[in-house]
């Protein structure tokens, strides 16, 4: 890359390339990136020579992005932070400006990925078992009781399935090319994603019989849609949302909401973190924990109901609750003592009435 001109959009497109051609990212993670970059195109600034770009350009237009997601910030920031780190470590500008710049704070509130309560997912369940889309139905299902990600169940293929061993074999995931076409990638989404699961004994009759129904398939593939393409998750995620408005709110609700109900199901039951982490394809012991954070809230309250019965129980209470038993209480100390004082009157007078026989 030359002196002469370096237009910023240019530079961000270049420095994608490179990480995609050394394998640092994937082709989805690379047609991600340049759906960011479009995103910073629209603004007429990031089409000139980075040499003719003011701070105070690139500083209001993140200020403006306020409103977006951290996430999305981040992702657009980063962009700009690693063009400009570029061109610095070349030599091709004198001075990082992004040393300069402020990352701006979202105004929203992070979102969080809740998990179903047991009795939504009850309800799911139900509706899943007596939909007629058996696909979409097993998808889900398959995901409610693995915890499996949307891409890694859509990319199950035959072989996948050991009805023998009572295992499922975790080893690719469906994704995008370059192009934005949907493929199978022959790996997971991490190194970690790969993985052998146990087969759900709920779900062994109906994979036995999907098996069974696309056993002539040419790819194997246990889900695909009726042209013989494959599902995309998006319209996989289009069907949940119509499952769930049924009986809940399915505004923020996609697949991955699914499985992590599966895992909140197995932090709740008592898993080992560790053992969870390897069941799901967790990169990082961090992320099983967070949502055993979670968990152990919500059984703190439960356990704190247990420990306010036993304190009722053995009338350890006090303030508004006390206040009656308070009462009853002094009053009956009072009758006590009446009764004590009427005790000490009546062997006063027995007392005299003797010593006035005994005188005569």
């Amino acid at each position: 890359m030359s002196k002469s001109k370096m237009c910023l959009n240019s530079v961000m497109r270049r420095i994608a390339k490179k990480k995609l051609e050394a394998n640092i990212i994937s082709e989805s993670q690379y047609c991600r990136t340049i759906s960011i970059i479009k995103k910073i195109e629209k603004n007429k600034f990031a089409l000139r020579d980075v040499k003719n770009i003011k701070i105070d350009e690139i500083q209001n237009y993140l200020n403006s992005l306020i409103n977006y997601s951290d996430s999305e910030i981040k992702k657009i920031y980063e962009q700009f932070n690693q063009s400009y780190k570029y061109l610095s470590d070349n030599e091709l500008i004198t001075k990082n400006v992004m040393l300069q710049i402020y990352k701006p704070k979202s105004t929203k509130n992070p979102k969080e990925v809740r998990a179903l309560t047991l009795e939504e997912e009850k309800l799911l369940i139900k509706n899943l078992l007596t939909n007629e889309n058996k696909i979409y139905s097993l998808i889900y299902l398959i995901q409610l009781f693995t915890g499996m990600r949307i891409g890694e169940v859509l990319a199950l293929k035959i072989s996948d399935i050991d009805f023998k061993n009572n295992e499922i074999n975790v080893n690719k995931t469906l994704t995008r090319d370059v192009h934005y076409k949907v493929i199978i990638k022959e790996s997971t989404k991490t190194r970690t994603g790969e993985r052998v699961i146990p087969l759900p004994r709920m779900l062994r009759k109906m994979l036995k019989e999907r098996v069974t129904s696309v056993i002539n398939n040419n790819q194997a593939v246990l889900f695909l849609t009726k042209n013989g393409n494959y599902i995309d998750s998006r319209d996989a995620n289009k069907f949940l949302k119509n499952q769930l408005n049924e009986f809940m709110d399915s505004t923020d609700v996609s697949s991955h909401n699914l499985r992590h109900t599966y895992i909140t199901r197995c932090a709740e039951s008592g898993i080992n973190p560790s053992v969870l982490k390897r069941l799901v394809g967790h990169k990082d012991i961090e992320t099983t924990l967070g949502i055993y954070t979670t968990v152990y809230d919500n059984f703190t309250k439960s356990e704190m109901n247990k420990i306010q019965s036993y304190y009722k129980r053995n009338k350890l209470q006090i303030g508004e609750v006390s206040r009656f038993k308070s009462d009853n209480w002094l009053k009956n100390t009072k009758i006590k003592e009446m009764k004590n004082k009427v005790r000490i009157f009546i062997f006063q007078i027995k007392k005299s009435f003797k010593y006035l026989i005994s005188d005569k």
